[in-house]
């Protein structure tokens, strides 16, 4: 879980069609989802660590072999490229 200003982060991908879910700080109302489960892009399968950085959430799917890069503000903006992914080599 993170706080970034009024948000409130919360990964949980375990049984979600989303991996990340954000809530506003001062009531709890539901914002939005972002991050959908599978193998395309900008999608995850396990998510096995993420940090926050400044209005980016970053996370790692070790299954997968990727990083995606989730800019916060473009995901509450609706904006469908919200996100880059950096995929690892495979050894």
């Amino acid at each position: 879980m993170f706080i970034e200003d009024s948000l409130i982060i919360v990964h949980d991908s375990y049984a979600q069609e989303q991996c990340f879910h954000i809530f506003n700080k001062n009531t709890g109302r539901h914002i939005g989802d972002f991050g959908r489960k599978g193998r395309g892009p900008g999608e995850m399968l396990n998510v096995s660590s993420v940090y926050l950085q400044n209005e980016n959430v970053v996370a790692f799917d070790a299954n997968l072999k990727k990083i995606v890069i989730y800019d916060i503000v473009n995901v509450l903006s609706g904006k469908a490229d919200a996100y880059k992914e950096l995929s690892l080599p495979v050894t």
